[in-house]
């Protein structure tokens, strides 16, 4: 069985990277989705939100699964 991993040309890594290194994502594209899970938008969902909002680069802000089993999602 083959195994591949890929990954991006640039990498950005660091404390604050949200905040410092917003310009190397928005040279790419000018929108933004944030998807994430209540845990991690709790640990850091929520400053990026907050980030991008100022930024004007989110398209938007928050998408919570209903039931993962039907599928069902709330926007």
């Amino acid at each position: 069985m083959e195994k591949v991993f890929t990954t991006p040309a640039r990498y950005a890594q660091g404390k604050d990277v949200f905040k410092t290194g917003l310009s190397h994502v928005l040279a790419l594209v000018n929108r933004l989705l944030l998807l994430c899970n209540s845990i991690v938008y709790d640990l850091v969902g929520k400053d990026l939100e907050e980030i991008l909002v100022a930024a004007g680069a989110l398209f938007i802000t928050k998408v919570s699964m209903v039931n993962l089993r039907t599928k069902k999602l709330v926007v």
